[in-house]
């Protein structure tokens, strides 16, 4: 089963933020936090998945597993 977090992360963060550093601010995360988990560098734990989900109102499943880019 292939994971599509981190494309996800980052397709939801640049259709509605202009920056990655505008999105860390209104998640309380850092941008270089944020970076690692759109580049895979990084696996978000499941409560910084949770806020995520919750931010972009998507499900945590969809967020997690579904290709949310096409």
């Amino acid at each position: 089963m292939k994971l599509h977090y981190a494309n996800n992360i980052k397709w939801l963060r640049m259709k509605l933020y202009s920056s990655r550093d505008e999105f860390s601010h209104a998640i309380e995360m850092s941008e270089n936090t944020i970076k690692a988990y759109e580049n895979g560098y990084r696996t978000p734990v499941i409560d910084k998945l949770v806020i995520i989900a919750l931010h972009f109102g998507v499900s945590l499943d969809d967020l997690v597993f579904k290709d949310l880019t096409k």
